[in-house]
């Protein structure tokens, strides 16, 4: 991936009821005060992380068990972490609970000079996970969640085909297994695995 137009700490926005401004704003922590110098994970961290990947849900408490920290410690290692941008939590959701069940990856080969457009086009409807430019033919990736397959279509017709894209391939996804951090079950994801708790 050489550049994220949407997704990864981006926010996908497809609900049909989404938060306004407000309810945003009364949602979103104060931003965590930038570290005075460069910094960067080290040993003593991989426990953290790895307790975070499998449950971003864990409590300080929690994580101050997994890391052999005390809880302040671990509160403090969190938030300097993330005001470094070196973490951040992301959501999973069962898009299929939600009325999304059709996703499709769309791998489109766009002329260098209309990459950024063609990008930033297909970054801001709400149907639009994640778009990201590549290397190689298919130099545009797109992830789009669903209603329907009809929706799918619509999508691809109006949405895509309004705009300058040489090639298009469109893989649906026929069976989710796993997210980007959870295994599912079905349409539903499953309970993560507690992490080790680190002995010291």
């Amino acid at each position: 991936m050489l550049h994220a137009f949407v997704g990864g700490p981006f926010e996908w926005t497809g609900f049909d009821d989404p938060l306004d401004h407000d309810q945003i704003a009364a949602l979103t922590p104060a931003p965590a005060r930038p570290p005075a110098t460069v910094l960067a994970p080290d040993a003593d961290d991989e426990p953290l992380f790895a307790a975070l990947a499998t449950d971003g849900r864990l409590s300080y408490a929690e994580l101050s068990a997994v890391a052999g920290w005390s809880e302040s410690r671990a509160a403090r290692r969190v938030e300097t972490l993330r005001a470094a941008g070196l973490l951040y939590f992301d959501l999973e959701i069962a898009n299929e609970q939600l009325g999304h069940p059709v996703d499709a990856l769309l791998w489109l080969g766009v002329a260098p000079s209309a990459i950024a457009h063609v990008g930033e086009a297909l970054a801001r409807p709400p149907e639009t996970a994640y778009t990201a430019v590549l290397t190689g033919p298919a130099n545009l990736v797109v992830a789009v969640i669903c209603r329907d397959t009809a929706h799918l279509y619509r999508f691809l017709t109006e949405t895509v085909g309004s705009l300058p894209v040489h090639t298009l391939d469109t893989s649906t996804v026929l069976r989710r297994v796993k997210q980007a951090g959870s295994l599912m079950d079905g349409d539903r994801l499953t309970d993560p695995e507690p992490p080790p708790v680190r002995r010291t």
